[in-house]
């Protein structure tokens, strides 16, 4: 190897930066899509807050609405 190292230098060089550049393309890659995950489910969580103080300045209360359903589920869940 360190033969191929001393004869070769330059190529060997090039293809370890090839290397390199497509490993840290790769984890771009991956951070980019993470971070457009992120931003996702940072806009469903603002428009759920927003949702959440519409109803309550309006004065529908989630507890109003989801109190059937919660006898419903505890229903369910006895049986």
């Amino acid at each position: 190897m360190a033969e191929y190292l001393s004869d070769d230098e330059d190529a060997f060089a090039e293809l370890l930066a090839r290397k390199t550049d497509k490993e840290l393309l790769r984890e771009q890659k991956r951070c980019e899509e993470e971070l457009q995950k992120a931003m996702t489910r940072n806009d469903t969580v603002s428009r759920l807050y927003e949702k959440l103080y519409e109803d309550n300045a309006t004065g529908n209360s989630i507890t109003k609405k989801s109190r059937p359903l919660a006898c419903s589920l505890h229903q369910t869940v006895s049986e």
